[in-house]
């Protein structure tokens, strides 16, 4: 019915659909407060999420997995339905906003938290997702072993123009750049700032979110002196391009 009686609603959602990766997946939506989160993996996204669900006064005990809908509480864009979400979307007064973070620091978040643990062949879906990519590039991979910070990075290179997974594709890739642009952005190096700037945008005026965790920040300085080498930090920014440049972060390593 929506493509004979709301095309301009169809012919939207479907560019919007072609354009930024799933965003079924990654726009949480809460309609009374004409508010749009277009979610970022591995840019505090956890973090912002939990406390855009106190503003839904919703599940008020935390929900076990916050980016799952049914225990978060937020719409998203085919549960609210096609023809209220592009009017939503439209609409002059809708918050859209994002987060983002430094390419380098982003990844190597990535590599401890996802992939510095992982034992190939252990059954988990890093391991079958590795191990996959690898057979299709015709390469040999040792069962037992594990993966190193510069097989990641050779690996996140190779499949993040995919777009197949959110963690370590590239951030310019989610958040769309014609239909539903952010009007604000969240950076993870001043999330507190950024966040509350947002927040302080919306009708209802909330109270500030409590403060992120105070050691993050010098623990990714550490880690990517640890782990970045010039031959990663070059791989990273040339695949990564678009996201250095669209959203102003530097080639220079943080902290170097």
């Amino acid at each position: 019915m929506a493509r004979r009686n709301s095309p301009y609603e169809l012919f939207k959602w479907k560019a919007l659909e072609s354009s930024a990766l799933s965003p079924e997946y990654f726009m949480h939506i809460l309609p009374s407060h004409k508010l749009i989160y277009i979610e970022v993996p591995k840019s505090a996204s956890s973090y912002i999420l939990e406390k855009l669900q106190e503003l839904t006064k919703s599940n008020a005990s935390g929900a076990k997995n916050i980016h799952r809908r049914s225990e978060s509480g937020f719409d998203s864009p085919l549960s609210m339905g096609i023809v209220p979400f592009v009017r939503l979307i439209d609409d002059p007064e809708t918050l859209i906003f994002t987060s983002v973070r430094n390419p380098y620091s982003r990844l190597v978040s990535c590599y401890f938290d996802k992939f510095s643990n992982v034992t190939l062949g252990d059954g988990s879906y890093i391991s079958n997702v590795y191990i996959s990519y690898q057979r299709i590039a015709m390469r040999s991979v040792s069962e037992g072993g594990s993966i190193s910070f510069e097989d990641f990075v050779d690996f996140a290179c190779a499949t993040a123009p995919f777009r197949f997974d959110g963690h370590w594709c590239r951030q310019s890739d989610i958040i769309p750049d014609a239909i539903a642009i952010p009007k604000a952005i969240v950076r993870f190096e001043t999330m507190q700032d950024d966040f509350i700037a947002v927040l302080r945008r919306l009708p209802t005026r909330p109270l500030p979110p409590s403060p992120p965790i105070a050691q993050r920040p010098a623990t990714n300085e550490k880690r990517l002196k640890e782990v970045l080498s010039a031959g990663t930090a070059a791989r990273i920014l040339d695949t990564y391009a678009t996201d250095f440049s669209r959203f102003g972060y530097s080639a220079t390593i943080p902290g170097a």
